[in-house]
């Protein structure tokens, strides 16, 4: 595997690292818990899923996609902004 993401539609979102709980709107999702195995790092696979998962869920009208990383993962920042995310603190 190169790569996974998890992706959240509904119920209460928890960001753990912030000790927060969110709730999921209608119409949004949450892509979470990413990991690009060590070999497939600086490929693009990052983005590339992404792209697929936030186009995918967009055709299916959905309406609004959130992502999150720590401030220190600027790969992930990278990768997320490429992408077209915008930031949000």
């Amino acid at each position: 595997v190169a790569h996974y993401s998890w992706v959240q539609r509904s119920g209460p979102h928890p960001v753990t690292g912030a000790g927060l709980s969110v709730p999921i709107r209608a119409g949004d999702f949450w892509i979470y818990n990413c990991r690009t195995a060590e070999w497939a790092r600086g490929l693009h696979v990052y983005p590339a899923t992404l792209e697929r998962l936030v186009s995918a869920h967009f055709s299916n009208g959905y309406r609004r996609a959130w992502i999150y990383t720590s401030r220190e993962n600027l790969p992930s920042q990278r990768g997320i902004l490429r992408v077209g995310f915008h930031l949000e603190e």
